[in-house]
């Protein structure tokens, strides 16, 4: 997964016309709410350099900020915000990457 993320950020064509243009990646992350509370399986359904689209079951409540584990030990994890929800999905936005001087979360 963690080539297939820096692969999308990389390689996501230019010629879409979205702000930060998307590439379809339907694959396995990891919701980390950072509280104790154990991980979430959901989708990654999209990927940009900006954000991601997840699958999540629906009316699953989730806190303003968060973790985006892309791999089950987080070698590979970020930040997130959410921007949207609705009908079992929600669009987030990167803050930063955890380990890299990421923001607090809360």
């Amino acid at each position: 997964m963690v080539e297939q993320f820096e692969t999308a950020t990389r390689s996501v064509r230019m010629d879409q016309r979205a702000p930060a243009p998307r590439k379809e990646v339907n694959c396995p992350v990891w919701i980390d709410r950072r509280d104790g509370s154990p991980l979430m399986n959901c989708t990654a359904v999209n990927l940009s350099r900006t954000g991601v689209k997840l699958a999540i079951a629906p009316n699953i409540a989730l806190p303003d900020q968060f973790v985006v584990r892309f791999t089950p030990a987080g070698d590979l994890a970020m930040v997130c915000k959410v921007v949207w929800s609705r009908d079992g999905a929600v669009g987030l936005r990167f803050i930063g990457r955890v380990g890299d001087n990421a923001p607090a979360i809360g």
